[in-house]
């Protein structure tokens, strides 16, 4: 037997902007689809600064969704708010492999975050090139401006942080990059975060 916790709340928060529904006890403070089912893999831990994942439990991860859906006949989406570097923008083995699964696979679909190493080009990271992945980039809008901060903008701006494609034309769109969802009772005063880990949840 495994027992696997939330060590960082970064999946929590991701999975609440999805489909939480009354966070933190709000009624109607709820996710994008607070209705949905959600099924969470772990792929990653805080044992190293940042945050540590490997290419392979990302990949079982993909493999462990296709099976759910075609076993099941349902739909679903895979939705994953986390990252690796990448050196050539979708060419690595990787995001090939996930373009076949997502092509043999038609009722899954993946949504996946940008990165955060903008604003330069070509700073997306894997598996953010593949072909049938939708990518996120953050941005912020004006009213988040408005609540959160107090300033008035003139119009929505990406964030800095959000990365650039180069030799891919990413991220797909831009969806806002900063959000007050759910985490541990322990991580108390750490419920808004940002990054394109807040964007991606709300295309899925």
């Amino acid at each position: 037997m495994t027992f696997v916790f939330d060590d960082g709340a970064h999946g929590s928060h991701v999975a609440g902007i999805a489909a939480g529904h009354a966070i933190g006890g709000v009624a109607g403070q709820n996710g994008i689809a607070p209705g949905a089912q959600v099924l969470s893999l772990k792929i990653g831990n805080n044992q190293l600064s940042g945050g540590a994942t490997t290419s392979g439990s990302m990949w079982n991860a993909w493999n462990y969704a296709a099976r759910w859906s075609t076993e099941r006949g349902v739909p679903v989406v895979a939705q994953m708010s986390y990252g690796i570097g990448s050196e050539t923008e979708g060419h690595s083995r990787m995001e090939a492999e996930i373009d076949r699964l997502l092509e043999s696979t038609p009722m899954l679909l993946g949504s996946v975050t940008n990165g955060n190493e903008g604003p330069g080009l070509s700073t997306a990271g894997l598996p953010s090139c593949a072909r049938h992945v939708i990518a996120a980039g953050a941005v912020m809008n004006k009213t988040t401006a408005r609540d959160i901060y107090g300033v008035e903008l003139p119009q929505d701006f990406v964030f800095d942080f959000s990365s650039r494609g180069a030799e891919f034309a990413k991220p797909d769109l831009v969806t806002p990059g900063f959000a007050a969802s759910t985490v541990p009772a322990w991580r108390e005063g750490a419920d808004v975060m940002r990054g394109t880990s807040m964007a991606a949840p709300q295309v899925a």
